[in-house]
């Protein structure tokens, strides 16, 4: 009764790739397809080819962290608390 088979701490993998942003393809007449265009591409922009692709130099930054949710922090919205407490382990990759 006093135990679980369940854990709060998780293990996170984070790449993080760059892009070229394209301008969104033209919408069409009707404002049926306005708005599923704005919808498709709310900043009205769509993904490009990744930087370096080309090249064959693709610049992408690769993290693995272990977070433990049990830790007791604080949260507020847009104040920097103690919440990267939670952060047990992490590591960039190079």
């Amino acid at each position: 009764n006093l135990t679980t088979g369940r854990s709060n701490v998780f293990a996170v993998w984070i790449t993080v790739g760059f892009f070229t942003p394209l301008a969104a393809p033209p919408a069409g007449a009707s404002q049926a397809e306005k708005d599923d265009n704005a919808a498709a591409y709310p900043e009205g922009y769509q993904w490009g080819a990744e930087l370096g692709l080309v090249t064959g130099k693709v610049l992408r930054h690769r993290s693995f962290y272990i977070v433990d949710r049990t830790i007791p922090v604080g949260f507020q919205r847009g104040k920097d608390l103690n919440a990267d407490k939670t952060i047990v382990f992490r590591r960039s990759i190079e």
